[in-house]
């Protein structure tokens, strides 16, 4: 199962169709197994998570075959993950200026 969701981020001879087609498989399997087996095969962060990046890259598919068919879409530029260093950044400096102040405060 894990492989259909891999394969179309690792490997650089799909087209955009056998992608699509593995992503859409995995999102199948995942859904079937969640049904089945609940929280024993991936947690509930992991099966939303990975759904929403299947949602995302094939509805991303649809618009640019949509607006234009002869354009190019990088898988791996899907996502928020820009977005998600950013805040990571942000967050870091805000705990990094509290322990500061709180070392301050000390002294």
């Amino acid at each position: 199962m894990l492989g259909y969701f891999l394969r179309p981020f690792i490997s650089v001879d799909m087209t955009c169709l056998s992608r699509f087609e593995c992503l859409a498989t995995y999102s199948f399997l995942a859904a079937g197994v969640r049904v089945g087996h609940g929280t024993a095969c991936m947690t509930g962060a992991l099966y939303a998570d990975s759904q929403a990046t299947v949602k995302n890259i094939i509805f991303t598919i649809a618009r640019l075959q949509n607006i234009d068919p002869t354009s190019e879409f990088y898988i791996l530029h899907e996502g928020t993950d820009r977005l998600e260093h950013v805040l990571e950044t942000v967050e870091l400096w805000i705990i990094l200026g509290i322990l500061m102040l709180n070392s301050f405060q000390k002294n």
